[in-house]
């Protein structure tokens, strides 16, 4: 699954396609084993190709036709080995410490994982980061060009997307497990931030046709 996002795209990969290809290189499993941040030369070779395999992935995805899946995972396993590739080009610099702002985003992405679903407010991410709330706004203004709230929230619209995707819950149920106790509210924060309402996401989702 590819989705645009604010400050880029975020892609999603099944589990199942993960798997296949981690028995054939078990390495791809390891960019999966926790949350990272790469800080890459803009005029490296690995970043080219890197920057190509996601073009090529994102031109796929707008296309329909026949093969559009197949070519998706082929075009998803290129931009994971393109990604190992990388980490392994930037392996000489990962004793070298991050940056503070750096080190501050990885660590609130790594607990957005965690507590995305509970509705924890920001003073209370920046609480358990033991941080300020000013050092977690500059931190994640400095590294993703968003507020801490953006990154939250467009955490939980990536998930509410995998949801009506990927399993037939009613929005409903979803909203709930996504920590909203009130399914109108759901759907207005879904709506306003993509778009279109739960339900027409559902029904027109270009994908539909390939995966149904």
């Amino acid at each position: 699954e590819f989705e645009p996002g604010t400050a880029g795209f975020v892609i999603s990969v099944s589990d199942t396609l993960l798997r296949e290809l981690a028995t054939r290189d078990p390495q791809l499993a390891l960019l999966f084993a926790a949350p990272a941040t790469m800080e890459m030369p803009r005029d490296a070779a690995t970043t080219t190709a890197l920057l190509q395999a996601t073009r090529a992935l994102a031109q796929e995805h707008q296309r329909a036709g026949a093969g559009r899946a197949l070519a998706l995972d082929g075009l998803a396993a290129l931009l994971l080995v393109q990604i190992l590739r990388v980490t392994h080009s930037l392996a000489p610099l990962q004793g070298a410490p991050l940056s503070r702002q750096r080190q501050l985003m990885a660590r609130f992405r790594a607990l957005v994982e965690t507590e995305f679903r509970s509705a924890l407010p920001i003073p209370g991410y920046a609480k358990r980061l033991r941080a300020t709330e000013a050092q977690l706004r500059n931190a994640c203004l400095a590294t993703t060009g968003q507020p801490p709230v953006q990154v939250v929230h467009a955490r939980l619209l990536l998930e509410a997307k995998r949801q009506l995707f990927y399993t037939a819950k009613p929005v409903a149920e979803i909203a709930w497990s996504l920590g909203f106790a009130d399914a109108a509210y759901f759907t207005r924060f879904f709506t306003r931030r993509a778009g279109v309402s739960p339900r027409k996401y559902r029904q027109e989702r270009p994908d539909a046709e390939v995966r149904d």
